[in-house]
């Protein structure tokens, strides 16, 4: 996870930026690796929930995330930002037009 980037932090006096693509618990269960629920599921989940409450800021891929941090582990919406995974208009990414 990311606890030694908090301790590098704490011990330099700088910010951390917590980036998440997906939750590892949910991508643990997807992956068969444990069942959601499981105690190892949420010691997961308990972990990474920390992880978002200590760090300075949070970015996430995707207004899920957001949400989920929000709703479920109580994270403030002002410490968390979405950069998305990517820009299906073409046009605005590259300034010109298709053709």
């Amino acid at each position: 996870m990311s606890f030694p980037r908090f301790r590098a932090g704490r011990r330099f006096n700088i910010p951390v930026v917590y980036e998440i693509r997906a939750f590892w618990e949910d991508a643990a269960v997807d992956h068969g690796t444990y069942a959601e629920g499981s105690l190892k599921y949420r010691i997961v989940r308990l972990m990474e929930t920390r992880a978002c409450r200590r760090a300075a800021h949070v970015v996430v891929i995707c207004d899920g995330l957001l949400r989920d941090l929000g709703r479920k582990r109580g994270i403030p919406s002002d410490k968390i930002s979405i950069v998305r995974n990517g820009n299906s208009n073409l046009e605005e990414f590259y300034g010109v037009q298709k053709g």
